[in-house]
């Protein structure tokens, strides 16, 4: 028996070590929405920490390593400016701060963008030393890795299996979801191609659902709503208000010849249905039927709502065949991935298709030239038009001379460039910014941006930055950035996010830096100012963009110490407001100084090209307008003064 117990005794002190070794923090986290993830997309990641020990202090630092995202393993390169485009060299973080009490626990989501199947998302709960608590990796399950991702608001959970098997060339699959399971940020939505709501209980809604539905919506997102005998359930919610139709009840329908011409098939829908009547909007695209809209569609800020009168679950449309060609022609409008990255690729190569090439010294005459033949001919332009007197055109040319001269060395000693070019989309009280912030660097910088802003979206494009790393830090101050590169490199960011936002970025090499300010607003005009820090003074610009051909620039000092008025000239409205494949044109408009030689001579000068971007339709009263934005190129040379 003594034996015994000494045994016991002994088997406890020797199990006393693996007891304290017990994880006392573990991490659990879950990739994708519903599990099914996207690549060249931001997908959900829920993360949960449970603290069984002491109090924690510290942060978690979700990370997409280089070696999981490199070109060389990309399931799709892309081609950009002759050089490829992703993740390649590139360690991506997301840094959230986390205080967890003693048996506490920490819930949260993240949203990682993913550039290849085989890319380790890393989880890591750190200190508030730094120090390493623990940590976790999640992959992409293959199986669950689709090429088009449909979203089905509905009770009924079954009738779409067929679009799987009947889109070739595409991985599709289908994701019902309730209410609850709706995305509290319209970041949420960036793994999904299209969103039907054919159920929908408002009640169950929280604020922040219906504002992200919304959000996504205005920024590019595509939405069916299929109403049917359901009428009740959209009539006087948020929904209706987004609609292309006003709802007024419901009605028998049988007559559905119309619909399968649309779609151009041959077997016609037999039976009958009960629809939702509505009156299209002006600039919405309807197919009618006996003077009833079947199906209706409208923009809202570049995206897309789509109104279905009928049920699609219901007969005679479930067992109909041409279904099929429905759903195409809805996936159709849906943006892929090679198309979304079609705009920031396009924007991108017009801001940085100036690299920091040392010149030699004979090209400042070249410059010269050119820059001042731009000049006189856009003046000559405006003078034949009577918005410029020809008395002012020598003027102009002498003041214009020497703004080249002085660009063309700033051209030969910068070593940084840093553009930055905003596509702001609003209606119906909502409004949503994209930003474009690139980068290049001749011998390695860091670029910083501290944004007031708490809910925005990170998606980089990189180019040769071998060795490079970008940030993300949450803080409850606004979500700030640090993209380190090598020499020789270029950065693209994308930043997607809410208007009105106001962010402020610095290049910084040692303790040099300049720093532009910039703050979006959609209410009205678009307007964008920006500082451009130098030395100890610092430059105001703001730009006013509506529909009037003449806008006002001011720049001035230090409180407005000196203040010049400056006349964006347009010369071209364009009329390509959705970037269709490259389509996106641009014109150069020309920037008029009004100004004394005094305050001229008295501080550098900031010149610039503004070139003319189409943004997408704003509806105002019901009709939408195209809306234009002016694109202000700012160099920044850094230097080691």
């Amino acid at each position: 028996m003594g034996r015994l117990a000494g045994l016991i005794v002994a088997a406890l002190v020797l199990a006393s070590p693996l007891v304290e070794a017990a994880p006392r923090v573990q991490i659990t986290a879950t990739l994708g929405l519903g599990g099914y993830t996207r690549l060249h997309r931001s997908n959900v990641l829920h993360v949960t920490i449970e603290n069984r020990g002491d109090h924690i202090d510290g942060q978690v630092v979700v990370s997409v390593q280089a070696a999981g995202n490199s070109a060389a393993t990309s399931e799709r390169p892309t081609r950009f400016s002759g050089r490829s485009v992703g993740f390649a060299g590139l360690d991506y973080e997301l840094v959230r701060p986390a205080a967890i009490a003693p048996g506490g626990t920490f819930t949260s989501t993240f949203y990682v963008p993913l550039r290849s199947s085989t890319a380790a998302v890393r989880i890591t709960l750190r200190g508030k030393d730094g120090r390493e608590i623990t940590r976790t990796e999640v992959r992409p399950r293959r199986d669950l890795l689709v090429d088009r991702l449909i979203a089905v608001l509905s009770r009924d959970r079954a009738g779409l299996e067929f679009l799987s098997v009947t889109l070739p060339g595409f991985r599709t699959r289908v994701l019902y979801l309730d209410e609850a399971a709706l995305p509290t940020v319209s970041l949420g939505y960036e793994a999904i191609d299209i969103l039907v709501v054919r159920d929908l209980s408002e009640r169950a809604l929280e604020r922040s659902q219906r504002e992200a539905l919304e959000s996504w919506v205005f920024g590019g997102g595509n939405l069916v709503v299929s109403v049917g005998p359901n009428y009740d359930r959209f009539a006087g919610t948020f929904l209706d208000r987004l609609l292309p139709v006003r709802l007024a009840g419901t009605q028998q329908a049988s007559w559905f010849k119309p619909l399968a011409d649309h779609l151009q098939v041959e077997e016609v829908p037999e039976g009958t249905a009960v629809i939702a009547q509505g009156e299209p909007e002006a600039s919405a695209t309807a197919v009618p039927s006996s003077g009833l809209p079947l199906i209706v569609r409208s923009r809202r800020g570049v995206g897309r709502v789509t109104f279905w009168a009928f049920d699609f679950l219901q007969p005679p449309l479930r067992d109909w065949p041409g279904r099929t060609s429905l759903w195409h022609e809805a996936l159709a409008e849906a943006p892929s991935s090679r198309a979304e990255d079609e705009v920031p690729h396009n924007v991108a190569s017009s801001m940085l298709q100036d690299h920091p090439i040392r010149y030699p010294q004979h090209t400042h005459v070249a410059l010269f030239v050119l820059g001042t033949l731009g000049a006189v001919e856009v003046m000559r332009r405006l003078a034949m038009t009577g918005r410029l007197p020809a008395a002012a055109i020598p003027v102009v040319i002498v003041m214009l001379s020497a703004g080249a001269v002085e660009w063309a060395a700033t051209v030969r000693s910068r070593n940084t460039i840093v553009s930055q070019f905003s596509v702001v989309t609003a209606g119906a009280g909502r409004s949503q910014v994209e930003t474009l912030v690139a980068m290049y660097t001749q011998d390695g910088s860091t670029l910083k941006l501290a944004t007031s802003h708490q809910e925005v979206l990170v998606k980089p494009i990189v180019l040769s930055a071998e060795g490079g790393r970008l940030r993300v830090i949450e803080q409850p101050t606004g979500v700030n950035l640090e993209a380190s590169l090598p020499p020789r490199a270029t950065a693209v960011l994308l930043l997607r996010h809410a208007s009105p936002i106001r962010f402020n970025a610095r290049v910084i090499r040692g303790s040099q830096g300049y720093r532009i300010h910039v703050n979006n607003s959609a209410e009205g005009a678009i307007r964008e100012p920006f500082i451009l820090w130098e030395g100890q003074r610092y430059y105001l610009a703001d730009i006013e963009s509506g529909e009037d051909r003449e806008h006002p620039l001011r720049l001035h000092t230090g409180g407005s110490a000196v203040q010049f008025n400056w006349r964006l000239f347009r010369t071209t409205i364009i009329n390509d407001p959705i970037f269709q494949e490259r389509q996106a044109l641009q014109r150069q408009a020309f920037a008029l100084l009004r100004g004394g030689w005094w305050a001229w001579r008295s501080q550098p000068l900031l010149m610039g090209w503004v070139e003319e971007a189409p943004l997408g339709l704003h509806p105002t009263e019901g009709r939408p307008r195209v809306i234009h934005h002016a694109l202000l190129r700012a160099f920044l040379p850094v230097t080691d003064r």
